[in-house]
């Protein structure tokens, strides 16, 4: 299947200008987006027809993630590869120089390298960062690294391939939107990482055993290889469900354990796939208690320390509110008491209610 798949990759980059005039030529107007090493972009750009091939290519990358592909690829007159959307467009774009990418092949020996970079553009599109104006930024580049170190795992490609593409053609000083080299193969290994220790089962996913969400907090829905009810899913559409705040689910809806405070419920954890991690969240249902019904979102620094000291079950109980801003930091209100995170120290920290 891999040597299917890299064979595919290796057919699409190896067009010549010739098949190009086979295609439809689609002139798109942009005015900014997210690419691979930070050239600017022209106001108009010649887009040329993918194959059939390019996007099932592309599916193969997206199938760890368990999402189902949601933007146009085209060949174009880009500089090297990028994510971009098009004002008054519905579509959202994944565009690549055919020449680039030959150029990497060639230089890295590895048909991962092309598939690196197109798993990088795909996480910007996934992250939500094309939605943001203002094109590529260091931190959005390291988000989309790590993606791309991710899927590679996934898909099979060892440390060294998944950092093939960075390793030949990435800028050592980087610039005012992309980062480094060293910090981007950190990226990249990061998530590379994550994803073999996900197949260890050494993450901070809960331990719990997986099982079938209850059919009273809703009709069961399925997202990303996962399912739960249909409260949860509601409240995780509406922050932007697979590219909001929370990302893809990481585990079934899981019964949550009672309350110091007799509460009962559900809750689903979810990983963004960030390189700092600082968005790993989850949702809680409150199943009874004077919260019957309402769902709350914990993330970040609040939610690992939330976890460290034993979820529900722990003298917290069950979160009572989301994430709010407050001087110095943020906090979430829980049954038996809150945790402050600071701005300063990144450290979060619990206290009782007095």
């Amino acid at each position: 299947m891999l040597q299917k798949l890299i064979l595919t990759l290796v057919v699409i980059f190896a067009l010549t200008a010739t098949s190009f005039s086979q295609n439809k030529v689609k002139e798109l107007t942009i005015n900014g987006g997210c690419n691979y090493y930070g050239e600017s972009f022209d106001s108009k750009i010649y887009t040329f027809e993918s194959d059939q091939a390019a996007i099932d290519a592309i599916d193969k990358i997206l199938d760890p993630t368990g999402l189902v592909r949601n933007f146009d690829i085209r060949a174009a007159d880009v500089s090297n590869a990028a994510a971009v959307i098009i004002p008054g467009d519905t579509n959202r774009y994944i565009l690549y120089n055919q020449a680039f990418m030959r150029r990497v092949k060639n230089e890295t020996n590895t048909d991962w390298a092309a598939i690196s970079i197109m798993a990088h553009e795909i996480g910007h599109h996934l992250n939500g960062h094309t939605l943001v104006p203002g094109g590529s930024r260091p931190p959005t580049e390291l988000e989309a690294d790590s993606f791309s170190g991710f899927v590679l795992y996934k898909m099979g490609a060892t440390l060294e391939e998944a950092q093939a593409a960075m390793n030949a053609i990435a800028s050592e000083k980087g610039s005012a939107t992309h980062p480094p080299k060293r910090s981007r193969l950190l990226a990249i290994e990061a998530g590379w990482t994550k994803a073999k220790d996900q197949d260890k089962s050494s993450s901070k996913v809960p331990t719990t055993p997986r099982t079938s969400p209850d059919t009273s907090s809703g009709e069961i829905v399925s997202a990303c290889g996962f399912s739960f009810g249909r409260v949860i899913s509601k409240r995780w559409l509406q922050i932007g469900g697979a590219t909001g705040l929370l990302g893809c689910p990481t585990s079934n809806e899981l019964d949550a354990e009672k309350s110091p405070q007799g509460t009962t419920g559900r809750f689903v954890r979810f990983d963004r796939v960030k390189f700092d991690d600082k968005n790993n969240g989850a949702i809680y249902w409150h199943k009874t208690g004077r919260y019957a019904g309402e769902t709350f979102i914990v993330i970040g620094g609040i939610l690992n320390l939330y976890e460290d000291m034993g979820r529900s079950s722990s003298w917290l109980g069950f979160p009572i509110s989301d994430e709010y801003n407050v001087s110095g930091g943020a906090r979430s209100d829980f049954e038996g008491g809150y945790i402050f995170w600071s701005s300063q120290t990144w450290v979060s920290r619990a206290f009782k209610y007095n």
